[in-house]
């Protein structure tokens, strides 16, 4: 039965990553077909739309609260203040506990991410280790660290280098003394102790050159055999690799064949 493409499942037991779609466990060495059925629905009202904008129709996309202009940028959000566009659901998700963090994910980043999203994240961000820098108790001014620190750090995911499996040579450790070193003392209530978490991805060949991969209507097919699992990327044979959360609302046919 034809169903939405959604963000990868992930689950993180002793430092191993594993991955689900529509609830079918995703394993190394699977045959995936995919077909885009040429329908769309929206993510957040889930009706049928002609247009997808980050997962949701263009209604949603305007007015809904996840896609306020604070999910990309957090230091615009204005939930601890009792506003937003729907301010219930700012209190029940942004003034909530918040971190700024760390993580190697192509090269180290800074981030930021709701307390209860550590470390899937991380996860989705296909990163190799990560740690908590500060933690508070909004997701203002955990934009407002980021947004300082992306002064000196890059706040992007090099996905490339992520999904190629490039060696990151820095040290996680020696990056999170230098940002409280660099940060002035107004921050230390909310530092957080080095904590690193590391993380495994099911993969059993890294591709040497990438080819990324598309649907762009009916009758679109990804099809190949499953080499891996990292961030939200299948990583198919011959380097082609599918971005599963860019295409959100995509409604598919899929098949997960056996090993």
């Amino acid at each position: 039965m034809p169903k939405p493409l959604t963000k990868l499942s992930t689950q993180l037991t002793h430092g191993q990553v594993s991955y689900s779609l529509w609830d079918t466990a995703l394993t190394p060495g699977q045959t995936v077909v995919i077909t885009d059925t040429g329908q769309r629905q929206c993510g957040v009202c889930g009706k049928a739309t002609h247009r997808l904008m980050d997962g949701s129709c263009p209604r949603c996309f305007m007015t809904s609260p996840w896609h306020s202009p604070c999910i990309i940028r957090p230091e615009l959000c204005e939930g601890h203040l009792g506003k937003g566009r729907d301010p219930v659901w700012e209190a029940q998700h942004h003034h909530q506990p918040h971190v700024a963090y760390l993580a190697l994910s192509g090269g180290i980043k800074v981030g930021v991410t709701r307390f209860t999203q550590v470390p899937t994240r991380w996860m989705d961000q296909g990163a190799t280790e990560a740690c908590v820098l500060a933690v508070f108790p909004n997701r203002y001014l955990a934009g407002v660290m980021e947004c300082l620190l992306k002064t000196i750090l890059s706040d992007r995911t090099s996905w490339q280098k992520m999904l190629k499996g490039v060696p990151v040579n820095e040290s996680l450790a020696g990056q999170y003394q230098a940002v409280w070193e660099w940060l002035d003392d107004t921050w230390k209530p909310y530092q957080h102790p080095f904590n690193p978490t590391s993380l495994l991805y099911p993969v059993i060949q890294f591709p040497h050159k990438i080819q990324s991969l598309k649907l762009n209507g009916e009758g679109d097919q990804i099809t190949g055999t499953l080499m891996g699992i990292k961030g939200q990327y299948l990583i198919l044979d011959g380097g082609r690799v599918f971005n599963v959360r860019r295409y959100a609302g995509v409604v598919c046919e899929g098949h997960f064949g056996g090993i």
